[in-house]
């Protein structure tokens, strides 16, 4: 669950998971720092685990970025380069999701006992 606190800043997010170990406190990811942008988005390349509970947070502060004129175009380009590489994940597992049901569908209706035809 994403830590609520009055100190954080809308691109600050709370992470509900403590699995850090690049220094600092591995449990807030200050996304308005370049650095940390970056790091998520190798995360994101790479499909690091993020907690579901957290993604929200995560997409809400990269789109204040991306969408702040006041953002240097590194962030900007940096934070809309994360959308769109979890719009571009979210449709590969869509795709990987839609290929095993219809492969489930597939070998059930071939496993299915034969039904006689009524007449």
């Amino acid at each position: 669950m994403i830590q609520q606190s009055d100190t954080l800043t809308d691109t600050q997010v709370a992470l509900s998971s403590n699995t850090g170990g690049r220094g600092g406190d591995p449990s807030i990811l200050d996304l308005s720092k370049l650095k940390d942008l970056r790091l998520l988005k190798k995360a994101i390349l790479e499909n690091w685990p993020i907690a579901p509970a957290d993604r929200p947070a995560i997409v809400a502060a990269v789109g204040l970025i991306a969408n702040d004129p006041a953002s240097s175009e590194r962030k900007a380009r940096t934070a809309t380069e994360i959308l769109l590489l979890m719009v571009k994940r979210n449709q590969e597992l869509d795709r990987e999701i839609a290929l095993l049901l219809s492969q489930t569908a597939t070998e059930c209706a071939t496993k299915a006992p034969h039904q006689p035809q009524r007449v």
